[in-house]
């Protein structure tokens, strides 16, 4: 997530508010998932 900011500080990549929102929010969401898969396995 800090190497997107990154990237989105610097403009390399083109953004808004609420994508930046929205990444962060699906990321959190993501790694949250992948960790409760690894505990089951």
């Amino acid at each position: 997530v800090s190497e997107i900011r990154r990237m989105l500080e610097e403009r390399l990549i083109r953004s808004n508010k609420e994508n930046i929102d929205n990444l962060i929010t699906n990321h959190q969401l993501y790694a949250k998932e992948r960790g409760n898969l690894r505990k089951n396995k």
